[in-house]
């Protein structure tokens, strides 16, 4: 059964990651922020990866602290041939078919990383490759190598974009093997959870809202994350765009959704230094909306 949609606070946050996948911090660490950020309610939504669950418990209960630890996940998907993402929440993390599949992404990306890594280490790039896939992370993403070869001192005057662009020339990677939107929705559900779509704004103009919300319903998402810090930071989107996005958004989401829809807020955050100004950003677009996430948003 789908659970009844509830409003969402502002001491909560449902998009967070740790160094098991593409975060810094590790979960102990998040945690204890969180305490100290006064926050209620969190997810940590790993990519494709589950580890944190425990640890992150683990330290609530050590530390005694009144939050409320909500499982979730991020799984990269493919809607049309398009890559996208959705958040998983409240499901059984030892559900072995979501597990198995998740295993499978996992082996997947490093064996994607090996093939990108070993070649730019014939070139004389400064990685050391098994040094780089016996970190911490569970989940491996082109990502990690781009860290790994600024570490060393290689860098690339376009940043990321201009990083995945050059991986191009290498020829055909290893695939990962990423579930369709159908798909990633029916193993949240079937491990008992529900699914929301991430980050809708950044779909807009590949995918278009009115489709992505449309897709998702149909899957059987319930809603969407609403709430994010799409302009912070000095590479951010202008905050007229940003309001443009949440506009349509929302008009995309009461058609979809006429009976009210899961509306979260999530900073995404993978620095623990940032994730204070990130919660400010989210407060400051709550409102200027004139209300908080959750159905009474609609």
């Amino acid at each position: 059964m789908n659970p009844r949609p509830q409003p969402v606070a502002s001491g909560e946050d449902w998009h967070l990651h740790t160094h098991l996948s593409d975060g810094f911090a590790h979960p102990h660490a998040l945690v204890t922020r969180a305490g100290e950020l006064g926050l209620r309610r969190i997810a940590i939504t790993d990519h494709d990866c589950l580890d944190a669950v425990r640890d992150a418990r683990v330290r609530a209960r050590a530390t005694q602290l009144e939050i409320e630890l909500i499982t979730g996940i991020e799984i990269d998907c493919r809607l049309e041939g398009q890559g996208i993402e959705i958040l998983g929440y409240a499901f059984d993390p030892e559900n072995e078919p979501l597990r198995a599949r998740l295993r499978q992404i996992q082996a997947d990306r490093r064996a994607r990383l090996r093939f990108f890594a070993e070649r730019l280490a014939r070139e004389g790039a400064p990685v050391e490759i098994e040094q780089l896939l016996g970190g911490p992370a569970r989940a491996y993403l082109k990502v990690h190598l781009y860290r790994a070869l600024a570490a060393g001192g290689r860098t690339y005057a376009g940043g990321y974009p201009e990083f995945s662009a050059d991986l191009r020339r290498f020829g055909d990677a290893p695939a990962v093997r990423t579930p369709s939107l159908d798909e990633a929705v029916t193993l949240v559900r079937g491990a008992g959870g529900f699914a929301l779509l991430a980050h809708p704004l950044y779909y807009r103009e590949r995918i278009g809202l009115d489709r992505l919300v449309a897709a998702g319903r149909a899957a059987g998402c319930l809603g969407a994350e609403f709430s994010y810090p799409y302009d912070f930071g000095p590479r951010g989107w202008a905050p007229e765009r940003v309001r443009d996005g949440l506009r349509e958004l929302r008009t995309a989401i009461r058609a979809s959704f006429p009976d009210g829809a899961w509306l979260t807020r999530g900073t995404d955050c993978h620095d623990l230094a940032e994730w204070e100004p990130r919660l400010a950003w989210l407060s400051r677009w709550e409102r200027e909306l004139g209300a908080a996430p959750g159905p009474a948003a609609l």
